[in-house]
């Protein structure tokens, strides 16, 4: 038996895109947000119309598809990069450049500055760092001061007691220094904290102030829509204004001509009887 040969189906559509054509999507995208409103297809149609390309809408759809993709994957890289503190701005500009060379312009539709966390990162690891080397350096010293007071005690006779004593009230006080200084919480925290709060504000503001175009773009088509209704129903009665008229025209030119005609009959007869007298 012979085996049938499997023909090849394409699932999505296929087209090779240009950096030049990529970044006249991204211009438009940026000057025309929200972007996709209405609809995909009538956003993206409108586009294809104003660059003056006869391509499918459809086509389109899925590029920008395609470069929110492969943005968010290089803004996971940049955020991986900065965390393992390998933050090297002529490194991540070279990744860039290669595998995302829009990245710039994409971090303006779908994404907040990633080389300001970046900076937020190294500085968290920093800080993390210097209260990490000093409280090692209070733990050796408070060592260093618990030795000494021991041998203090044991050779100084009557007075040991109480010199002992001042001692453990002093290594007290120092011990408790850094304790308070650490009340507040770790500075990493907050500050991961309140970035993630001042981001979810922003993201708040920029879905409402979506919806108000949103709802200024529909009570912009509903009023297109009235005064294309009141221009049809004018137009209509022009029309029929128009055909009246013609009607009216038409029927007064056939009785004229009517009257020309039984006119003419009349002295065509005349003409005729005449001879005959």
């Amino acid at each position: 038996m012979e085996k049938k040969k499997r023909k090849r189906t394409v699932t999505k559509p296929m087209k090779r895109w240009t950096l030049g054509e990529e970044d006249q999507i991204l211009d438009y995208l940026i000057a025309n947000k929200p972007i996709e409103l209405p609809t995909a297809v009538v956003y993206y149609g409108n586009l294809i119309k104003d660059l003056k390309w006869t391509i499918e809408p459809n086509l389109v759809r899925h590029k920008v598809k395609n470069m929110k993709e492969v943005f968010y994957k290089n803004l996971a890289w940049v955020q991986t990069v900065a965390e393992n503190e390998e933050c090297d701005e002529k490194m991540i500009d070279e990744h860039l450049r290669k595998r995302c060379p829009h990245f710039k312009k994409l971090e303006i539709l779908f994404s907040s500055n990633p080389r300001a966390k970046v900076v937020q990162l190294k500085t968290f690891l920093d800080v993390e760092e210097v209260n990490l080397t000093t409280e090692r350096n209070q733990n050796d010293d408070q060592e260093d001061t618990s030795l000494e007071e021991y041998d203090g005690y044991k050779c100084e006779g009557e007075n040991s007691d109480t010199d002992w004593v001042l001692q453990q009230e002093s290594q007290a006080t120092t011990s408790e220094a850094p304790a308070d200084a650490q009340e507040p919480g770790d500075p990493l925290e907050n500050l991961k904290n309140s970035t993630t709060n001042d981001i979810d504000k922003e993201q708040l503001s920029l879905q409402w102030m979506r919806l108000e175009i949103e709802k200024e773009k529909l009570s912009i088509a509903r009023e297109k829509i009235a005064m294309q209704r009141e221009q049809n129903q004018e137009e209509a009665k022009f029309r029929i204004l128009e055909l009246e008229q013609q009607g009216i025209l038409k029927r007064l030119q056939i009785e004229k001509d009517t009257e020309v005609r039984k006119y003419e009959l009349s002295l065509k007869y005349k003409a005729e009887l005449k001879p005959e007298m």
